[in-house]
Formats: C-alpha cells, structure tokens, sequence
C-alpha cells in the first residue's frame, strides 16, 4: 500500500531531523569555540578532538 509506505518515510523523516539539528549546532559550537583555548568547554573538547 502506497499511503503505508508515505506515512513510514515522514515517521523515519521527522525521527532524524532533530537529531540531524543537533549534531549540526554542537558542530558549529565546536567550530566557533575559541581556538587558541588549551581545552574547551565540556563536550565541545570531546567533539573537538574527535572530528
């Protein structure tokens, strides 16, 4: 059924949007931190270092 299929990719859709959002603000968090900083605040290291 077409409608079965439509209503599974807005479900799946609208499941990965936030997390899609998320990632990418602690990504420009982790971009706009100040660079010249030894360690950065919190999980921002964690990504900072990881990416």
């Amino acid at each position: 059924m077409p409608t079965r299929r439509i209503l599974v990719a807005l479900l799946r859709a609208a499941t990965v949007s936030p997390a899609t959002v998320a990632v990418g603000v602690l990504a420009s968090l982790a971009a706009n931190a100040a660079t010249s900083d030894e360690r950065w605040p919190g999980p921002l290291d964690w990504i900072r270092t990881h990416s």
